[in-house]
């Protein structure tokens, strides 16, 4: 039977027709969902579906130097945790005209009791830093 969320269960013994074992199955299980949502609390800026992209603006940047996007990811771990990745890609024009593209991610384990970093790479700072230094003189 496919969960709300996207995932399968499997129900030994059962014949159909035995809809509340199932319905009391989902609402007993800690969702894709719920942990997205706990996770969204050290990372509110991310977007709070899986398979979704969001653009953000680089404050003080011009665009043409720079865009980034945000992503968010969820892996089944066991049961009752999930692995909740926050991804934000970078994607800046190098000084010879050529793309770069730089990651930046936060991973953490979730389950309905805590929400624990287990990971992450931030790159945000360097590559700020070095865009700043890029970027055009202002005029006037």
């Amino acid at each position: 039977t496919k969960n709300w969320d996207g995932r399968y269960i499997l129900i030994w013994g059962l014949q159909g027709g035995e809809e509340a074992l199932e319905e009391l199955y989902r609402d007993r299980e800690f969702t894709v969902q719920e942990a997205i949502e706990r996770a969204l609390s050290e990372q509110p800026e991310f977007p709070a579906r899986t398979g979704e992209t969001r653009q953000v603006r680089v404050e003080g940047i011009p665009e043409t130097l720079a865009t980034t996007s945000l992503r968010t990811k969820v892996k089944l771990q066991t049961r009752d945790s999930y692995l909740v990745t926050f991804e934000r890609m970078w994607t800046i024009q190098g000084g010879d005209n050529r793309q770069m593209t730089i990651p930046s991610y936060w991973t953490y384990e979730v389950t309905e009791k805590q929400v624990k970093l287990v990971d992450s790479y931030v790159a945000d700072r360097e590559v700020m830093e070095y865009l700043h230094a890029a970027a055009p003189p202002p005029k006037g």
